[in-house]
């Protein structure tokens, strides 16, 4: 890795919205049952290559907005969480009722989200 890229992560998820969330939800990224290990982003998408989700669908999942591009119609996203990154899109209902929570930075709990992975790479 990179020098320094360590603390980044370290100031992405030991403090600030990712800390108050798992705080708020009392969440231990250390328990193996916990959502936040076993639907992290490498997970997921190990799981979605594999066909093993359930129905298709993450049942819990939470990543922080890394940045958010608007487009006519919707929002497309980088996702991620401490084990890595994915794209994604933001539904144009969710930005019209939260216009002002959906920037960079914010923590955002999903339920029951669809992971599409066309053709997927290796990461």
């Amino acid at each position: 890795g990179v020098p320094g890229s360590q603390q980044s992560i370290e100031d992405d998820f030991g403090k600030g919205p990712w800390a108050a969330m798992k705080a708020e939800l009392r969440l231990d990224e250390e328990d193996a049952d916990c959502f936040l290990r076993s639907y992290s982003i490498v997970m997921v998408l190990r799981k979605a290559a594999l066909k093993q989700l359930p129905k298709g669908k993450v049942p819990n999942m939470a990543v922080l907005v890394k940045s958010l591009t608007r487009t006519n119609t919707d929002a497309s996203a980088v996702f991620k969480d401490p084990s890595g990154e994915m794209q994604g899109t933001i539904h144009r209902q969710l930005l019209i009722e939260q216009v002002n929570n959906l920037k960079a930075g914010t923590v955002l709990l999903l339920k029951q989200v669809g992971v599409f992975s066309p053709a997927l790479r290796n990461h």
